[in-house]
């Protein structure tokens, strides 16, 4: 549905609904982009597809050895998006509890 807002869907209905119901709720595991997992540790107030993650595994299956908070609503200097999320994957399928990475710190954002 997001690659077809705005063409398929009506941009402000699809928000709406996305706002109301949630599109990847604190604490989800998602996979990026770049191929990483991550949980969502907070939502974006005014963009659902771009929340703020914490990586857990690089794309190889290796577990980062600090938690690492990345912002997927920030650009690069081209003004591009470097992470977004693809799917939200089920943990069952992982090993991983999401829910154990809220209880942690971080170092900041990447």
């Amino acid at each position: 549905m997001q690659q077809q807002d705005g063409t398929a869907f009506n941009r402000a209905l699809l928000r709406r609904v996305v706002n109301m119901m949630g599109l990847f709720p604190v604490g989800s595991l998602v996979r990026l982009n770049t191929g990483e997992l991550a949980v969502v540790m907070r939502e974006h107030p005014d963009d659902p597809f771009r929340p703020q993650i914490q990586l857990i595994q690089d794309a190889n299956g290796h577990n980062f050895e600090q938690d690492v908070l990345a912002n997927t609503w920030e650009r690069d200097e081209r003004g591009e998006f470097p992470l977004a999320i693809i799917e939200a994957v089920d943990p069952q399928d992982t090993g991983i509890e999401p829910l154990s990475h809220l209880e942690h710190g971080s170092d900041g954002p990447r």
